[in-house]
């Protein structure tokens, strides 16, 4: 996953990525103890040489395993805005991405809900 400065910070958990087309956003299903899910608020992902790339905007959004959800990194969101690293357009599709999508989390909306457990467990018995 790239960073806004350039860094590419790997993902070390097994997990299901939700990659839609032209979406500011980049649901994973973790299913770990802690949390089921974390969506990335991002630029659209592209496919380009047999790899997804996109540039995280910092704010995300996530659900616990209890069902509790809400917004994490919101004072990093903030700090990227005031740097000028993104344009004002940026900030008010991230911005308006992450509230319409706050609701779905909350309500557990398909594909937001649990159907990325069945993914997830077909590929961890699919063979390699």
């Amino acid at each position: 996953m790239q960073q806004p400065d350039g860094c590419i910070e790997p993902q070390p958990d097994d997990a299901v990525w939700l990659v839609v087309e032209n979406a500011w956003y980049l649901p994973t299903f973790w299913f770990t103890s802690e949390t089921d899910l974390t969506i990335d608020i991002c630029t659209p992902p592209s496919f380009k040489d047999g790899t997804w790339s996109f540039v995280d905007m910092e704010l995300d959004l996530f659900r616990r395993s209890d069902g509790h959800a809400g917004v994490v990194d919101q004072d990093d969101w903030d700090l990227l805005v005031r740097s000028g690293l993104v344009s004002q357009e940026e900030v008010h599709s991230v911005e308006e991405t992450a509230e319409s999508l706050l609701t779905l989390v909350e309500h557990k909306v398909e594909p937001l809900g649990h159907a990325a457990l069945v993914w997830l467990h077909s590929l961890r018995h699919a063979p390699t």
